[in-house]
């Protein structure tokens, strides 16, 4: 698991926020707090996952809450930082390939 840290974060025009992470390279628990409702399938799959789980989270996330493509690109990132995923898996690749249901 990475380190966390705690830093004041703003929403930006398209929906995003940030900084997701700190100087140091900790995760920044307020923009975790933030991604939370819009990505909580993928933030909740845990440690260790299959690239079909990341898959199906990143599709309820789509298809339930309707997160943007943006957005679930840094629902992924947060969560393998957090979860330290070391997947052979291109979330942006997924995305655009439209495979989701």
């Amino acid at each position: 698991m990475i380190e966390l840290c705690s830093s004041p974060i703003q929403q930006y025009a398209n929906g995003n926020a940030g900084p997701r992470f700190c100087g140091n390279g900790a995760l920044v628990v307020e923009a975790w707090t933030y991604y939370g409702p819009i990505d909580p399938h993928l933030l909740s799959v845990g440690p260790n996952p299959t690239v079909t789980a990341v898959e199906s989270a990143m599709c309820a996330d789509g298809r339930e809450l309707h997160a943007t493509n943006v957005m679930q690109l840094v629902g992924y990132e947060l969560a393998a930082a957090y979860y330290g995923w070391h997947l052979d898996f291109d979330p942006q690749r997924f995305i655009m390939s439209g495979t989701c249901p």
